[in-house]
């Protein structure tokens, strides 16, 4: 019943809509990681992750609007995937035009160029560059933007254009600078660029230039830098300028100078900064700049600086920073700071702190972003942060971590390691973990450690293993251990071995790999190891083989791999390998194959993935593979995780869309986790670990997608045998129609025609009587978008 749920459910979503097939979206309510997770299991309804991860939290996206007094991020808010943030301007009307290199902004296509509205969402507005954005600026009735791009707004535009900001249509003002704009001023009547081009407004112009706000042409003035100006910023006399440069009109000028807003010409102001200046701002009669310089305005400064606005010399506010600032924004009596940096003023800071703009104290406002700062914008009741981050807030967790699988809130559990963690196994109340690490919970422990599982409490097991441990598998009262290590257990023991569950000493099972071994499976009496070994048991085996679980000895049973083998697996009646390989027993198999489990013949399935396979399960009759592949099963779209059929090993209709490698796979119920280096799930924002619905649950692209129709739709009961209540909502009003269409496609019920209803909550309902048992799906469309859900129908 569940394969055949699973085939009508793929051929009536594939049947119903022009579209293609979504990704499927990460559970939200399931926290993300900063860093890589490469292991995973579960019991008594909790999670633990290892990896390379520091820190555990809500997935935020790479832009956030954060309350400018607690740091906490506001919501609703539209999340941006695929790319970072490098730039915001304040609407006036508490919403927001944002840029940068994301493709999705709320689960909406959206390249370079999105307006956020007051409520959280998306706008139809979509200029769609097809490069990167790297700053914004506002003037009234035109957006004006710039970056790294050759179209925008439908027309030919080279990285620097003016935007409609309601119809996102490009203007006729076209400058064409012939590189790179990095900044954007209006002042008065002229809009100022900076950049690393020499040529815009039709004049040779290097680095920095006048454009004229109508014709887009360049002014007389010319002040010629000697490099790249990447910040700009005024006052009410001054434009001020920052960047690579260490001239201007010929000056000396190291990294910063101003020029007279009323006159163009160069001011004395000259605080030469010893590297970099990123970012500049400017109020409470100071310039503040960020960066990478330590020595500023003829003073020691450490990468944030305030120069008096009218003699360059740095003042005596000197909060200090541990790496580079390369945002700030004054907000009142705050300097907001954003950066890679983890210490502000000495106080932890991570990559985001808030500063008093008079005495230079670091304020408790402490968002902990997990990655890269890159852009901070005030406005009247908050401060946006862009950047390349994924996480804003958290707990730090170093490498381990515990998940409340029915919250999916991060656990009191908090070990800790000083390495990565490659493998988990759990057993009772403890949890092993084996890895490249050399302490756990402040204690000694090479490679392998055994955990309380409720405390985190280190225990007492203690394998001393002097290389990496990859893969960890309970075998009764024995832990078999594979990875690189020669010594582990208190033996020698070439990278292969059995250890007391309860003592970490090895016990006399010996099989001697010749080289690393990355995986294990137990099978009944025997162990499957793959690795990149080529000998193995005392006989000669290319990186796959069967050995014998008593014994030790290598079976009859003989695959032979030409490239490495990362993870093994048991399936109906066969071995399963992925890895680097690209032959398996002299036969074509590229990175995943399927054995005969008996006589280790190459069997017909053939996904041929075009990436490594790291990660390998099991649902239903169905093999799930993880790795870094683009296509798999008949060359198929399926980024880094896929369902394939065992009858014929093509890609299922369930789709991952990982951004980047998956290393780890979990089934839970109706459920799977993933756990890898992506930092986003197909439209959504999602780093490091994601929960998702299971192959049979398939996701469809809606024909279009508009955010005045944001849909949700239920079926009450589910499974029907009579009336249904289909429930919907709608973020506004609009024309509606809701139809059900069985599991071919055909329309069977037009609930109620075509009418227009009003935002909120509506109910309509279905009399399934005379419909025949079975799979139908019933379809809400509203503006051009559509929900839909499957209805189960009993008799």
């Amino acid at each position: 019943m569940r394969n055949l749920l699973l085939a009508l459910t793929a051929a009536a979503a594939l049947l119903l809509t022009p579209g293609r097939l979504r990704a499927q979206s990460p559970d939200p309510n399931l926290v993300a990681t900063d860093g890589q997770v490469l292991a995973l299991t579960a019991s008594n309804g909790i999670l633990y992750l290892g990896g390379t991860f520091t820190r555990v939290g809500p997935a935020s996206g790479h832009g956030v609007p954060l309350d400018p007094s607690t740091g906490v991020p506001s919501a609703p808010f539209a999340t941006f995937a695929g790319g970072s943030v490098y730039a915001a301007a304040s609407d006036g009307v508490g919403g927001w035009y944002i840029g940068g290199s994301f493709t999705f902004a709320g689960g909406m296509p959206r390249r370079g160029l999105a307006h956020v509205l007051a409520d959280g969402s998306v706008a139809p507005w979509d200029p769609s560059p097809d490069g990167t954005v790297f700053t914004i600026a506002l003037a009234p009735g035109v957006v004006y933007v710039g970056g790294l791009f050759d179209a925008v707004g439908g027309q030919s535009r080279s990285n620097i254009a003016a935007i409609h900001p309601v119809s996102g249509a490009a203007t006729s003002w076209n400058p064409a600078a012939n590189a790179a704009v990095h900044a954007i001023l209006v002042s008065g009547s002229r809009v100022y660029a900076g950049g690393v081009f020499t040529s815009i407004g039709g004049a040779s112009r290097e680095f920095l230039v006048s454009l004229d706000p109508v014709t887009g042409s360049a002014g007389s003035w010319n002040p010629t830098p000697n490099s790249g100006v990447l910040a700009l910023t005024s006052d009410a006399t001054a434009l001020y300028e920052a960047g690579f440069f260490t001239t201007m009109g010929g000056q000396s000028r190291q990294r910063v100078a101003a020029h007279s807003l009323s006159t163009g010409a160069l001011l004395p102001w000259d605080p030469d900064a010893n590297f970099t200046v990123f970012a500049l701002a400017a109020g409470n009669g100071v310039v503040y700049a960020g960066g990478d310089f330590t020595q500023i305005g003829g003073a020691q400064r450490s990468r944030v600086a305030a120069l008096d606005a009218a003699a360059g010399n740095a003042t005596a506010w000197n909060p200090g920073s541990d790496e580079t600032v390369r945002a700030l924004a004054v907000r009142g009596s705050s300097v907001y700071a954003g950066g890679v940096f983890t210490l502000v003023g000495n106080q932890p800071r991570s990559r985001l702190a808030a500063i008093d703009a008079a005495s230079g104290s670091v304020s408790p406002w402490n968002p902990q972003a997990s990655s890269a700062v890159r852009a901070l914008t005030p406005a009247a009741d908050e401060v946006l942060a862009g950047g390349d981050f994924t996480i804003v807030g958290g707990v730090a967790r170093n490498r381990l971590a515990a998940i409340d699988l029915a919250t999916g809130a991060t656990t009191a559990w908090n070990p800790g390691t000083n390495g990565a963690v490659l493998t988990l196994a759990t057993s009772g109340s403890l949890v092993y973990a084996g890895g490249l690490f050399t302490e756990v919970g402040g204690q000694t422990r090479n490679r392998a450690a055994a955990l309380h599982a409720v405390s985190g409490a280190v225990q007492g097991w203690d394998p001393n293993a002097n290389g990496s441990v990859h893969s960890l598998r309970l075998n009764g009262s024995s832990l078999l251990a594979a990875g690189t290590f020669t010594n582990i257990g208190g033996a020698s023991r070439n990278r292969i071995a059995s250890l007391s569950a309860a003592t970490g000493s090895a016990d006399a099972w010996n099989p001697n790999a010749n080289g690393h071994v990355y995986a294990l499976r137990l099978e009944g009496n025997t162990v499957l190891a793959g690795g990149a070994f080529t000998s193995i048991g005392g006989q000669p085996r290319g990186r796959i083989a069967v050995l014998d679980a008593s014994s030790g000895a290598a079976t009859s049973w003989n695959a032979d791999a030409d490239g490495p083998v990362y993870v093994v697996e048991r399936h109906q009646g066969a071995v399963l390998a992925g890895g680097e390989f690209t032959s398996v027993d002299g036969l074509a198999r590229t990175y995943l194959a399927a054995m005969d489990a008996t006589t280790g013949g190459v069997t017909g399935w053939n996904p041929s993935p075009d990436g490594p396979v790291y990660a390998l399960g099991t649902m239903g009759t169905s093999v799930i593979a993880g790795g870094g592949f683009q296509a798999i099963g008949a060359q198929q779209a399926r980024r880094g995780l896929a369902a394939l059929t065992w009858a014929n090993a093509t890609a299922l209709p369930w789709k991952c869309d990982a951004n980047d490698i998956v290393y780890a796979f979990l089934p839970a119920a109706q459920q799977v986790l993933v756990g890898g280096a992506f930092t986003s799930l197909g439209t959504s924002p999602h780093s490091g670990l994601a929960r998702i619905a299971d192959p049979t649950v398939v996701a469809v692209e809606p024909a279009s997608q508009l955010p005045s129709a944001t849909l949700r739709l239920l079926a009450e009961p589910n499974p029907a045998h009579g009336s249904v209540s289909l429930r919907y909502s709608l973020r506004h009003a609009g024309r509606v129609t809701l139809r059900v269409y069985d599991a071919s496609g055909r329309l069977v019920r037009d609930v109620m025609g075509s009418r227009v209803r009003g935002t909120g909550e509506h109910r309509a309902h279905l009399d399934t009587r005379g419909l025949p048992g079975g799979v139908y799906f019933a379809v809400l469309r509203a503006g051009g978008a559509v929900s839909s859900t499957k209805l189960v129908v009993t008799r």
